[in-house]
């Protein structure tokens, strides 16, 4: 009845029902970490006994001191949820920034095993496979058997690599079917 309060925070003024300043007035800093700054002040609204340390008792001052200081650590508390808030939504576009340059590296090193380095291999297979038909290759016979054991090794790894890194699948069926054809494969490979 004969008292009266105001949070001020921020630009926001919180008060109980007619608060104004009068010459009884006790104030406590808010303050928070990042340094934002606001106040509790309570007031007597009409004039009250004089004490020895005016008209705030020592206790109601450190329980408004204390009061202010709970409050004070609630707004730290609040802004440093928000960082972490704003952060974490960081995180997660510059994660999905990431994957999807990921992906772009994976489809280009797919497309120029594929295409690049699998051209050329095939390119020397079918030159060896020329030699073999067309030259006496009785002396040679051997190591052109072997290199072309070789190609055809090399070239199922290409195409191996270039399916494990970027399935063409993905970009052509979808999602879900080049899973299931990923899943299939593996479990051919596994036995």
């Amino acid at each position: 009845e004969v008292t009266a309060a105001r949070i001020q925070f921020e630009g926001l003024t919180l008060a109980t029902p007619y608060f104004h300043e009068t010459v009884w007035m006790q104030r406590a800093p808010l303050v928070t970490a990042k340094g934002t700054n606001g106040s509790i002040d309570v007031v007597y609204l009409e004039q009250r006994p004089k004490e020895l340390e005016g008209p705030f008792l020592l206790e109601e001052r450190h329980l408004i001191d204390s009061l202010a200081d709970s409050v004070s650590s609630y707004l730290t508390r609040r802004e440093a949820e928000e960082s972490l808030r704003s952060a974490h939504v960081q995180m997660q576009t510059l994660s999905r920034q990431l994957m999807q340059v990921q992906e772009r590296e994976r489809r280009q090193l797919a497309h120029d095993l594929h295409d690049e380095i699998g051209q050329a291999v095939t390119a020397i297979k079918m030159n060896l496979q020329t030699m073999q038909r067309v030259a006496d290759t009785s002396m040679v016979q051997d190591t052109l058997n072997d290199s072309l054991g070789i190609l055809d090794k090399i070239l199922q790894r290409v195409r191996d690599l270039s399916l494990d890194l970027r399935p063409s699948l993905l970009d052509d069926l979808g999602l879900v079917p080049a899973v299931r054809w990923y899943v299939e494969r593996q479990a051919q490979r596994a036995g």
